[in-house]
């Protein structure tokens, strides 16, 4: 009997033994289970994620051409292009960088508007008073004919004065005041201390089309607007300053605003000038007067500036060969960098006084850029063509690249380079980059061509 209770309870061991193990089996099935539930899960959240990746990258990768076409590829680093100005962005040339969020736009807005009513005056001595400064410039602000302020109240708000480093800042009641003050650059302070007046680093002009030239009685403006009153003076003698210069101009009428162009580096003139008188009706006969007059061993080059106005070809031979006379005179490495210098100077005029005749076009014209060595070299012929073409893109859809090269008998258009463009906007927008920027030290010159010459191969005008 004890045997037979001995084998009853190893049997019920051996059974609860047998329960527990096939409860921790499916335990471990379960946790299995789950664990492979939990897994096709992820792997599907997983595919779903990387299809909808799929998807998206499709879908903007099959954007229409005109989409792909505004998406410039980055232009390669060239060696003959300077570097490009930014012309698209304003604000952000002037170092004031506008975010998204609007509290900062309005900021930079208020700081733009506080600026536009600020000017810079230097040579402030030790002699110049606060007090005495403020009347002056209140006083001959106050006596301009067309200002539209109120009589009763004070052009100047605030000025700051650095004794140390002898200039101050001064805060106006309206843009309008500032730009007054500005056209009063070079006006003397009792009669005998210059004062250099000018606007802050970081000013953005207002785009609001109001004039912004004014005439202060008795003062010689140092910056001369834009317009069809606008005169040009070349080939002017080396030896002669602003004073002496003036002075022949004054002939004519009272002048309004006068700038000698001059050398950044040296200080010294680079042969041309531009001017504007008080009375616009003196214009015509001013540069009657004064264009083929001989000063100094030199004829002289006279004529309005506007675009458009087309010089003369015995102006133009005379003006480049006063340049080239002048400037690479000696053998020397200085002597050739100078005259390269004039050259690119008289280059500059020349656009400025309005080689650029025919209307906008689709076909632009560079000018200045190569030489007839480089054309006939087949390995920079080629680099130039790819590096116009690189950047001319950057700006607007190039349909086609001309670049004329020596051969026998006469080649037209020799020397230039002729594109044409997509439509007349990217032509314009091309021209606003390119125009004045340098190209193997040379000055780039930009002028249209009409579509009918150039389908033509007529690119002599």
């Amino acid at each position: 009997r004890a045997s037979m209770a001995d084998s009853s309870k190893r049997d019920r061991d051996d059974y609860h033994r047998g329960r527990r193990s096939r409860d921790r089996s499916e335990s471990d099935d379960s946790d299995r289970s789950r664990r492979r539930k939990r897994d096709r899960k992820r792997r599907k959240k997983n595919d779903r994620s990387r299809r909808r990746r799929k998807r998206s990258r499709r879908r903007y990768s099959s954007e229409s051409e005109s989409s792909v076409e505004r998406k410039r590829r980055p232009a390669k680093k060239s060696a003959n292009w300077d570097k490009a100005p930014d012309v698209n962005n304003p604000l952000a040339a002037a170092g004031i960088g506008l975010g998204v969020n609007p509290i900062m736009l309005g900021q930079a807005s208020q700081h733009a508007q506080r600026q536009a009513r600020r000017v810079y005056l230097g040579n402030i001595t030790n002699v110049i008073q606060e007090a005495e400064l403020v009347s002056f410039l209140n006083n001959k602000i106050r006596a301009v004919p067309n200002r539209a302020g109120l009589p009763n109240v004070d052009p100047v708000v605030s000025i700051t004065i650095n004794r140390e480093k002898a200039y101050a800042f001064v805060e106006f009641h309206t843009d309008q005041d500032a730009d007054i003050a500005v056209c009063m650059d070079g006006i003397l302070y009792k009669g005998c201390l210059p004062l250099k007046i000018r606007r802050p680093k970081d000013y953005v002009p207002l785009n609001d089309g109001k004039n912004r030239q004014y005439h202060v009685p008795g003062i010689v403006s140092t910056q001369v607007e834009d317009g069809p009153n606008k005169i040009f003076i070349g080939n002017l003698p080396p030896g002669l300053n602003d004073l002496e210069v003036k002075e022949f101009l004054s002939a004519y009428g009272e002048l309004k605003a006068f700038h000698m162009v001059k050398d950044i580096g040296t200080g010294m003139t680079k042969g041309y000038a531009f001017f504007t008188y008080v009375n616009p009706d003196v214009t015509d006969e001013a540069c009657k007067g004064l264009n083929g007059i001989e000063l100094g061993g030199k004829k002289l080059v006279c004529q309005r500036a506007n675009i458009g106005a087309k010089p003369n070809a015995a102006a133009v031979t005379e003006l480049l060969g006063g340049v080239m006379g002048g400037g690479m005179m000696g053998l020397g490495g200085l002597g050739m960098i100078q005259g390269m210098a004039s050259i690119n100077a008289a280059a500059l005029a020349l656009q400025t006084t309005g080689l650029n005749a025919v209307g906008a076009t689709k076909i632009l014209v560079l000018q200045n850029m190569v030489s007839i060595d480089e054309l006939k070299d087949d390995n920079e012929y080629k680099e130039i063509l790819e590096e116009v073409r690189d950047e001319l893109q950057n700006h607007g859809r190039v349909e086609k690249v001309v670049i004329p090269r020596p051969a026998e008998g006469k080649v037209k258009g020799l020397g230039k380079i002729f594109i044409k463009f997509a439509s007349v906007d990217d032509a314009q927008r091309a021209e606003r980059n390119v125009s004045g920027r340098k190209f193997g030290e040379r000055t780039v010159l930009t002028r249209y061509l009409k579509e009918n010459d150039f389908a033509k191969g007529e690119f002599d005008e």
